[in-house]
């Protein structure tokens, strides 16, 4: 039997339902709703910035922010993995020629969600998440990379981006990146999908609204019995549903991710106290970063000021600035990939997240 929509609606599980008029599709940007926003188009995002910054940082946030030596135990929970990433460095002969664009109160935080392969080996990344904190101007920034660009990836050559997770893993993602796009990003936090769906299993599941284009592709996809609305998922489909790209672009993808993240949120928020340490203390093995525990405590004790902060977004490529092309990979040709306009993308990004002063 189908499940009927649920009655209440979350914080974050509404979505407008705008559609694109056909002279307006883009098979890269095409989306068939707002799933980022709940405001109008061309409002900045002004909402409860507390939860959204609180996930972002939640798997060891609670840590820092605990009492005394539990603090600590829980932050060594964590998988430290230090990124050297002098190997990497590098100039790609089609990225300019810029210093690497930094400030001393903009800090940057690469968020990377990855495969595991079978032998436990570094798959691919399906996520890569620029999170980027300027405490002068208050403002959380976030930008999303498109893994189907084409870069040329130190040590590997000509690949989709995601490919450099595979082969050098953090340090490699967040170098590329720096390589081409000419910003200071140093820090990360990762996860791969198999332990995200752990701590939905821990929450009891999360309550997210699907289009009904979204309801009938997974009822096609899975055999499930979903409707459009607030639907309550496990974690099997809440995963599936974060991963979904064939229903419209990867832009589509990135921005169902977004959405989960923000109804996971919600959902843990409401958590007793000791249900919220029991998920985190299960979980917090699976997380790896090269953040220290002095880095977190610092972001810890100023989470309350994050709360009002504007929240800005953006993804890279931004729209116009790539043509969509097919390439050879491994032997096999025919793979659809995005070429950007490397220049432009850096010009952009650099203004997005310092100003016009560092543009070039």
């Amino acid at each position: 039997m189908a499940r009927a929509p649920k009655k209440q609606d979350t914080a974050y599980a509404g979505r407008n339902r705008d559609m694109l008029s056909e002279e307006d599709y883009d098979c890269y940007h095409y989306v068939n709703r707002d799933i980022y926003s709940r405001n109008p188009p061309g409002r900045k995002k002004r909402g409860p910035i507390r939860r959204f910054f609180r996930f972002l940082f939640i798997l060891c946030l609670l840590a820092v922010l605990a009492v005394g030596g539990y603090s600590a135990w829980l932050y060594f929970q964590l998988e430290q993995q230090p990124a050297n990433t002098s190997s990497y460095v590098e100039q790609p002969e089609n990225a300019p020629n810029w210093e690497i664009a930094s400030r001393k109160d903009v800090f940057n935080l690469l968020l990377i969600g990855a495969d595991r392969n079978r032998d436990d080996s570094n798959g691919r990344s399906d996520t890569m998440m620029l999170v980027s904190i300027d405490r002068t101007n208050r403002k959380l920034r976030l930008v999303s990379f498109l893994r189907d660009m084409y870069l040329d990836i130190p040590t590997v050559g000509y690949e989709r981006l995601n490919a450099a997770f595979a082969y050098g893993g953090a340090a490699l993602t967040m170098q590329t990146i720096e390589n081409y796009f000419r910003v200071e990003i140093d820090k990360y936090m990762q996860t791969d999908f198999e332990n995200f769906e752990k701590i939905i299993e821990q929450m009891g599941g999360v309550d997210v609204e699907l289009s009904q284009e979204e309801a009938d592709f997974m009822n096609t996809e899975k055999g499930w019995e979903l409707q459009a609305g607030v639907q309550h998922l496990n974690a099997e489909e809440a995963l599936f549903f974060s991963r979904i790209r064939n229903l419209d672009s990867d832009f589509g993808r990135t921005g169902r991710q977004r959405q989960m993240v923000l109804c996971m949120i919600d959902t843990f928020m409401q958590l007793p106290v000791s249900q919220k340490l029991t998920t985190l203390s299960g979980y917090l093995p699976y997380v790896t970063t090269n953040l220290s525990y002095t880095d977190l405590l610092s972001l810890g004790l100023l989470a309350v000021q994050y709360s009002e902060y504007e929240v800005e977004t953006m993804y890279i490529p931004d729209a116009g600035t790539y043509e969509p092309i097919e390439v050879e990979l491994n032997g096999v040709s025919g793979n659809q990939v995005l070429q950007p306009d490397i220049e432009e993308n850096a010009r952009r990004l650099r203004v997005f997240l310092y100003g016009e002063e560092m543009a070039e």
